[in-house]
């Protein structure tokens, strides 16, 4: 781990601490206190970030759902956690976000 909160893990164990993060948020039991879960996912400043999580409302997670994504460079992971459905998603790619490509430029033939 690293002060901007980059994760080595396997899948199995972020998996585990996904299906953690889905208990305390249901009020389910859970590794830590149903307070601290409450604080976790609850938006600041009356926005949609919340300590790591992006609290928005969809459809197929019938209203709020949390989402959360980051890149160490080389690979891309992204979840989504649905309360309402105890259901989350998990993705992990082999790749990061692409950089954009360069503007092709022409020259002149000889």
């Amino acid at each position: 781990m690293n002060p901007a909160g980059r994760v080595h893990c396997t899948l199995q164990d972020w998996a585990k601490y996904i299906a953690d993060q889905l208990r305390g948020l249901t009020g389910q039991k859970a590794l830590l206190k149903p307070e601290t879960y409450r604080k976790l996912f609850e938006p600041q400043f009356e926005g949609t970030y919340a300590l790591g999580w992006t609290v928005t409302s969809r459809s197929w997670g019938d209203g709020t759902v949390y989402s959360h994504s980051g890149s160490n460079t080389m690979n891309y992971c992204m979840v989504w956690l649905s309360p309402k459905k105890d259901w989350a998603v998990l993705v992990a790619t082999n790749t990061a976000i692409p950089t954009p490509a360069k503007p092709a430029t022409t020259r002149p033939r000889i």
